[in-house]
């Protein structure tokens, strides 16, 4: 057949994980489930990034509580006796870069009222659209369950 894909090419391609599912410290698969909470990685809400337990623990023996990838001090999260605002303020320094994980994270949390946030609905349409047009895959997720239920 014209156009045909060989079989050899079409056996050996689509093995490559996403970016979201490597550890950018080590280049290693992160272990599978990697839910919101997992215990195998670790998100980073000063820089939006995600680091495997193995890097995060290998880091933390060897004396390093800064983030890795943007030098955040992180014992500071340890100290303040309230997160949600800290978070909140990480997060929201990412938005005004335009960083598409934190749009969606600033969105869920106006749709959940996480972070000491008011829940408003329409605010978080607003940011998962924005989210989605910034590349957020699971920004278009939460579209589609906003559209499916009205």
């Amino acid at each position: 057949l014209p156009g045909a894909v060989p079989e050899e090419e079409l056996m050996n391609s689509g093995h490559e994980l996403p970016e979201g599912y490597t550890c950018p410290l080590c280049c290693l698969p992160i272990a599978l489930p990697k839910g919101t909470f997992s215990r195998h990685w670790q998100f980073r809400f000063c820089c939006m990034k995600t680091a495997c337990d193995g890097c995060r623990r290998a880091s933390s023996q060897h004396g390093m509580w800064r983030c890795a990838f943007c030098r955040t001090d992180t014992t500071l999260a340890l100290d303040s006796s309230d997160v949600g605002e800290l978070w909140l303020a990480c997060i929201q320094n990412r938005v005004d870069a335009n960083d598409p994980k934190a749009t969606e994270l600033l969105a869920d949390g106006y749709y959940f009222g996480d972070y000491g946030l008011q829940p408003d609905i329409p605010r978080a349409i607003e940011l998962w659209t924005e989210a989605a047009r910034l590349g957020a895959f699971d920004a278009h997720y939460w579209l589609g369950i906003m559209y499916f239920d009205g």
